[in-house]
């Protein structure tokens, strides 16, 4: 937006240089973003006087004026035809320059010398008007320069302005910032529209289909006005704010916009079908020819402006071509209207047009503005194009707006910003931007409708702050104690996983939340499986993101089979990230934090190390060594019965009695699906459910002050019983003074019959008591070769 600095002063009396401008407004939160000088170009031209005038002895259309400028009398050779003795114009003397560029030299013209140039007001740039000379006042110095004599000499500021000030967007709400900084007063100008005898409700109606789309429309009609150029302050006044004079009425219409920030509309009234107006949505495919020629087709969210028959603008964006105001209007209706911002947003970009109209109504206009508005633009409509301004307003305004009131502590304002402000100030600054304050104690802040930003009393506080100025906030250093900064518990369960994971050669991997819809289906889910439901995303990128991940194990087995194609021999791979499991229907989904891994393929030759292929007992190793760290003691291992995993050589992973997980060999047609012919070993851990089962604390235990027993137990069981049946047993026979346990043998073959087994364990025996004999020893091995007997039917191995 650009700003005149003359015109600003119109409204608040400031004496702020431009700079001085530029650095408050920045202050205010209102972005300058270039300063200079308007009317440059004329700098050169001065006021002078014809003193006679004769005609040209070679040609018709000429005349021989004598130009006295204050200093000397010059001869000037000049073609216009309200050049006459006694007039005072503007004259550019030999070596100055016109905006054009044009450089004004003494020339000869038809034999007659010519020592400079008098000056229509379109040569200059001020107005459009180039039917003659620029006329000035007589009581002018003659020789003083134009700028001086018109208060041309005016500067212009560019600004722009955040979405949430669309109170900012006027010459009015400008001044209204500057003025409360400054401890000023603003201006308002004065309305007092000339109404003449017929009434407006006679001659027109209006009629809102939809008001959530435009809660208030207002009109008033004027006849018999007689279009034309506008006068030149006006042209002037729309020249120095960027915009181009049009005719005398849209020039007002533009003028207000400007001053008050208020877009309106003025149309033809005789061209309107029934002369009366209703807003509504736009039927589909319905078409409008707008200002700027171009023709749109509708839908149904356009918002229309229309007749009895036809639309005939584009709610809040656009005129109409056929109910343009032209040089054979007498009548017009004009309109003042509020529209909601929301809607003109998406009409404007569905339609690919920017008015100055449409952006401040979809930054939020203000609705108690509409007749203030109105009235203003009649008023200047009558004085610069006459005609009958009739009485009275036709105001369609079903739901009238009420003001937010918010509570508003001082003391808390002060606390918040860290001063000391008077509680006089805060009240002067708050009526300063119009804003209605009550004094009851606490105070009680009216927000006034064009500040549609402000909703809370900390809105309220940083309006303080802004205009008290930043820079006037002391410093404040903090005070109160710095708490120990420490992991909370599932940061730290996180953290040793991480630390357990590098700790076995593991990779972290991190992949994209989504995958293709199908992807889940390589896994060989069973129908029960919780990951076999998917959740659809609305707005994918491609189908290999349409859906969000149920289970990580997809994205590592790609990885893998990525890693296998680039000959890379030994993957080794882990992701801790969250799953979505869908929830009851309306429900958000259960975002599941879940470690998995992939290992695959030997590690490579090292002569401390043999280079054997991974297997089951690597993975379970991982997970076991996990469930230590996190000093998990109550978890067992039970056969699997999953799709994705190998029958026999797989696992679910318990604690507690809760399934938290799963590991083993992927099954060779899930593999297969991938492309991969080497074998593959995975686990997969509910890491919400570990935390709730888990400790990461270290808890360190005195040393010993008595030796361990070591004792070897093998025995036979049936070939199905799995070992985790036969430690669980063995565990709970001799509680208490049995301090480790370990599987290290498995047989099967020469000696052992056909269908049975042959598990060896070693076991450690402690007290923290005494020193156990080798009687108490044999006695506890009894015990649990009872126990096995009773309970697996085991005997002891010969």
């Amino acid at each position: 937006m650009q700003v005149s600095t003359n015109w600003l002063r119109d409204y608040v009396a400031t004496t702020l240089s431009l700079d001085e401008l530029a650095a408050k407004f920045t202050m205010l939160g209102v972005e300058v973003e270039e300063t200079f000088p308007l009317n440059e170009g004329i700098g050169d031209i001065i006021v002078a006087r014809i003193e006679t005038v004769a005609p040209h002895p070679h040609a018709d259309r000429l005349s021989v004026c004598q130009v006295s400028t204050g200093a000397e009398t010059v001869g000037v050779v000049c073609g216009a035809p309200n050049a006459r003795a006694g007039m005072v114009a503007p004259f550019a003397p030999v070596g100055s320059k016109l905006p054009a560029g044009m450089e004004i030299a003494e020339t000869e013209i038809r034999g007659i010398r010519s020592q400079g140039m008098l000056c229509s007001a379109k040569e200059l740039a001020i107005s459009d008007d180039a039917d003659g000379l620029m006329e000035l006042s007589a009581s002018l110095t003659l020789g003083a320069p134009l700028v001086e004599a018109l208060h041309l000499d005016d500067t212009a500021l560019e600004i722009s302005i955040t979405p949430n000030r669309p109170d900012c967007l006027s010459m009015i709400g400008l001044a209204r910032e500057i003025a409360t900084v400054e401890h000023l007063q603003h201006a308002l100008p004065e309305i007092d529209v000339p109404e003449g005898q017929a009434a407006t409700e006679d001659l027109t109606s209006v009629e809102i289909n939809d008001p959530s789309l435009c809660p208030r429309y207002a009109a008033r009609v004027i006849r018999d006005v007689t279009i034309g150029p506008s006068p030149s302050w006006l042209q002037q006044r729309l020249r120095a704010s960027g915009l181009r004079p049009i005719n005398n009425v849209v020039d007002i219409t533009n003028f207000v916009l400007l001053e008050i920030g208020h877009p309106l509309h003025a149309f033809d009234y005789e061209r309107l079908a029934e002369n009366r107006i209703v807003v509504r949505r736009a039927r589909s495919r319905e078409t409008l020819t707008t200002l700027d020629g171009k023709t749109h087709t509708l839908n149904s969210e356009t918002l229309v402006i229309a007749d009895a028959e036809k639309p005939v603008a584009l709610a809040g964006i656009m005129g109409g071509a056929e109910c343009e105001v032209s040089g054979g209007t007498e009548h017009i209706l004009l309109e003042s209207a509020y529209f909601n911002p929301v809607s003109i947003r998406r009409a404007a970009k569905a339609l690919a047009i920017q008015t100055d109209a449409s952006y401040r109504f979809e930054r939020g206009a203000d609705p108690e503005a509409v007749i203030t508005a109105l009235d203003r633009a009649a008023q200047l409509i009558a004085e610069v194009a006459g005609g009958e301004v009739c009485r009275g307003v036709v105001d369609a305004y079903p739901t009238p707006a009420e003001p937010v009131s918010i509570e508003f502590r001082p003391r808390r304002a002060n606390k918040v910003l860290g001063t000391h402000i008077p509680k006089k100030e805060m009240v002067r600054i708050l009526d300063g931007l119009g804003f209605g304050v009550t004094d009851g104690g606490r105070l009680t802040v009216t927000v006034p409708t064009f500040r549609p930003d402000i909703t809370r009393e900390i809105d309220l506080v940083e309006e303080i702050a802004r205009v008290h100025g930043y820079d006037a906030i002391p410093v404040t250093i903090p005070v109160g104690e710095i708490p120990n900064p420490r992991l909370d518990p599932f940061q730290g369960l996180k953290r040793c996983i991480h630390e357990v994971m590098h700790r076995h050669g593991l990779y972290e991997a991190c992949h994209v939340a989504w995958y293709a819809t199908d992807e889940l289906q390589k896994l060989r889910p069973e129908n029960h499986d919780p990951i076999h439901d998917q959740i659809a995303v609305e707005n994918p990128l491609s189908r290999e993101m349409a859906v969000l991940r149920t289970s990580l194990l997809p994205s590592l087995l790609q990885s893998v089979a990525y890693n296998r194609r680039h000959q890379v021999e030994h993957v080794a791979l882990y992701e801790l990230q969250r799953v979505f499991i869908p929830g009851p229907l309306g429900e958000l989904p259960d975002e599941q934090l879940t470690l998995a891994g992939a290992v695959s393929g030997a590690s490579a030759k090292h002569w401390s190390t043999d280079d054997a292929e991974p297997d089951f007992y690597d993975v379970k190793g991982i997970v076991e060594a996990l469930l230590e760290e996190v000093d998990i003691t109550d978890a067992s291992l039970d056969r699997s019965e999953s799709g994705t995993l190998h029958p026999g050589r797989s696992a679910t992973l318990s604690v507690g009695g809760e399934e938290i997980g799963f590991l083993g060999e992927v099954h060779p047609e899930v593999l297969q699906s991938y492309g991969l012919t080497q074998r593959v070993y995975v686990f997969s851990v509910n890491v919400d459910r570990l935390a709730e089962h888990g400790d990461s604390t270290r808890w360190m235990d005195q040393l010993p002050p008595f030796p361990n027993t070591t004792r070897d137990l093998a025995i036979v069981v049936d070939e199905d019983v799995p070992a985790e049946e036969v430690l669980t047993a063995i565990r709970e026979s001799v509680s208490g003074l049995l301090a480790s346990i370990t599987l290290f043998d498995v047989y099967t073959g020469e000696h052992v019959a056909e269908g049975k087994k042959s598990l060896a364990f070693a076991l450690e025996y402690r007290s923290h008591e005494r020193t156990l004999t080798d009687t108490e020893v044999e006695k506890l091995q009894a015990q649990i070769l009872h126990s096995l007997e009773e309970q697996l039917g085991a005997v002891l191995r010969s």
